[in-house]
């Protein structure tokens, strides 16, 4: 029969924390890696925009209309096989989604969370309760992926702090609340203080792992809150950049002959990508995200009575040897945030 733990055991004392999330960004030069990253892609889009600038003067694209077809097929070789310019501008077009997407998600997603962690230490209400870390690392073969991909979680369990408002149970019932939580302390938790926002019993989160990530971008020796800048610089540059690029080849094929660019359908393709696609995927997702998050973060999880929390399950505490494999430090950043 496992025990809740209040009070039962001795509360481990370390100070060991997760590390970010190492795909998205690493503990130190993320922004220069994500420049430099994006950089052969670049490349590849100015080599298309000096395709583009070349076409009209292709001899391929200027064939006289009485010509024949000996003609026709020795310039065609002359010239070679070409990319065309309407491949090229869906190139363009994906690549304003993408960075579109990530710009709504960097001016959206980060600073709703942020002010609703900054809530946690405002308004929040303190109640005892205990964290159990859950290591994905046991639950998959493949260990070296799970940490790139999967952030570290917990099970918290804590006392109601309103239990006037749920029915009345046998005497003698305590309720509690069960939740998943996101964990920055790799091992289990007991008798700590949970912070829960008023009239939404249900948020519970740990105050340890509220302080660290608030300290990630609010302290004085943060570096995460000008991270987030430059991204936002870096995000900003491409999407002028695809956006200008996919005016460009309009424009060049609006100048070559209507048999091999079809310009019509083209500027409605991107009339519609623009206005239409771009805004509904880049708010409407990150929209959708976000209240995802927010309902997870404040409204998931289960309100049990004292008996029924002796039957769940309490994941195995995980040794210093699996700890010490997790590669990073306690310098978490605010790209916790994006994951």
């Amino acid at each position: 029969q496992n025990n809740t733990g209040f009070g039962n055991k001795k509360t481990m004392s370390d100070s060991r924390v997760a590390p970010p999330n190492r795909l998205m960004a690493p503990a130190a030069g993320s922004v220069l890696q994500l420049f430099l990253s994006t950089l052969p892609l670049l490349g590849v889009m100015i080599y298309f925009l000096y395709l583009a600038y070349k076409r009209p003067s292709l001899a391929s694209y200027n064939i006289p209309n009485d010509a024949d077809d000996a003609y026709i097929k020795e310039t065609m070789e002359l010239d070679g096989e070409q990319i065309g310019l309407m491949e090229m501008l869906y190139v363009f077009l994906s690549s304003l989604l993408i960075w579109s997407t990530l710009g709504m998600y960097l001016n959206l997603f980060v600073p709703r969370r942020r002010e609703i962690i900054h809530r946690y230490l405002e308004e929040g209400v303190q109640v005892l309760g205990d964290v159990y870390y859950d290591n994905p690392r046991k639950k998959c073969c493949f260990s070296r992926l799970t940490q790139c991909f999967f952030a570290d979680y917990a099970t918290v369990i804590y006392s109601h702090p309103d239990p006037s408002r749920l029915p009345v149970s046998n005497a003698g019932d305590q309720w509690i609340v069960q939740k998943r939580v996101r964990t920055y302390q790799l091992f289990h938790r007991e008798r700590i203080s949970i912070v829960v926002l008023p009239e939404l019993p249900l948020s519970g989160q740990p105050k340890a792992d509220i302080e660290i990530d608030v300290a990630s971008y609010r302290q004085v020796y943060a570096t995460s809150r000008d991270r987030i800048r430059e991204i936002q610089y870096i995000v900003a540059f491409w999407i002028f950049f695809t956006l200008d690029g996919t005016l460009y080849l309009l424009f060049q094929m609006y100048q070559v002959n209507p048999a091999y660019e079809d310009f019509q359908l083209a500027w409605i393709i991107s009339a519609a990508f623009v206005l239409v696609v771009v805004p509904l995927v880049a708010f409407g997702g990150n929209w959708i995200r976000w209240s995802s998050y927010k309902r997870w973060l404040t409204k998931s999880g289960r309100v049990l009575t004292d008996d029924e929390t002796n039957r769940i399950v309490i994941p195995a505490q995980s040794t210093d040897s699996e700890l010490a494999k997790r590669p990073g430090a306690a310098n978490n950043s605010d790209y916790s945030a994006m994951v």
